[in-house]
């Protein structure tokens, strides 16, 4: 199999991909790599990468974070994609079609057995927000603070996405993920 470089955008990007390809049974760590190019706004600074890939019959994918705007973010990549001229496949978090990032699919992919820690999370948010004085915690915060409550890894880029009692890799959450990532290693499928 030819080498398949996903870019995304930060290391904790780059595991989740990993662990998730894992699970479903097709990473190769000869073939697969990874590079967080550090956002989206730096894609053109690794357009080198996508040729080079792209000549020895390599697959180039790209893993970003829809954000607040899906169209516009989508638009902003594609033009930077047919300027430099990359050939590349492009997926946008949380599920191709609307705004959002990874964490929001993270935070939808945790264990139905272990959801009252964010109930308990929102709660303490809502409290903090009673007082203009004091900072609301992100969505950010919401993960680490639920790996914590786990006894789980919760720093970036060491987080263990197969743990199944934290996170569910079956969700229905994941199926546009999971449907793009298996039309890339089989191309004649759906």
């Amino acid at each position: 199999m030819d080498s398949i470089i996903f870019f995304v955008e930060g290391e904790d990007d780059a595991n989740f991909i990993k662990d998730y390809l894992n699970h479903l049974g097709l990473y190769s760590k000869d073939n697969h790599f990874f590079i967080p190019i550090m956002g989206w706004n730096k894609l053109a600074s690794v357009d080198n990468k996508f040729k080079e890939n792209t000549l020895s019959n390599g697959t180039n994918v790209i893993l970003f974070d829809a954000d607040e705007d899906f169209s516009g973010r989508q638009s902003q990549v594609k033009e930077i994609i047919a300027q430099k001229g990359m050939e590349t496949k492009l997926f946008l978090f949380p599920n191709n079609q609307e705004p959002g990032s990874l964490d929001e699919l993270l935070l939808n992919m945790v264990n139905s057995l272990k959801s009252d820690i964010l109930k308990c999370f929102d709660s303490y948010c809502l409290c903090l927000e009673r007082n203009p004085e004091y900072g609301i915690p992100g969505i950010k915060e919401k993960i680490y603070a639920y790996l914590q409550a786990n006894n789980a890894k919760c720093k970036i880029g060491k987080r263990n996405y197969q743990d199944l009692t934290i996170w569910n890799l079956d969700h229905d959450v994941l199926k546009p993920l999971k449907d793009f990532l298996v039309r890339i290693f089989n191309p004649f499928v759906g």
